[in-house]
């Protein structure tokens, strides 16, 4: 048994025309609330991100300065373990010079009490 009979013999009815869907309404309503909708979450993501990308900037000039300070004080603390190790050297021929002296005139006095 076929679904579909060809050859039957019962009239057919022209197809009844369709009708056309309403584009006025609820459906149009929808739609410009989506529209409006998805205007407003790009105008926020926009925002978002103009304000991420200031404050990269922002991180970034701060990262820069700190690379700069950073820079600079290691100059410094070079110069200064410089200047220290010069001192430290300083101090040492000054005591080397201090004990030399006591020496000399240790063994001057002891000279002097023997003559």
């Amino acid at each position: 048994m076929a679904l579909f009979n060809l050859d039957s013999d019962i009239p057919r009815e022209p197809p009844s025309p369709v009708e056309p869907r309403r584009t006025g309404g609820r459906s149009q309503v929808w739609g410009w609330l989506l529209v409006v909708l998805m205007a407003a979450l790009v105008f926020f993501f926009v925002r978002a991100l103009r304000r991420m990308e200031t404050e990269v900037a922002q991180l970034s000039r701060q990262t820069e300065e700190m690379n700069r300070r950073l820079s600079e004080v290691e100059q410094r603390s070079q110069t200064e373990a410089q200047q220290a190790v010069q001192a430290a050297q300083s101090a040492q021929a000054a005591a080397h010079q201090r004990d030399q002296s006591e020496a000399a005139r240790t063994q001057y006095q002891s000279e002097a009490q023997q003559a």
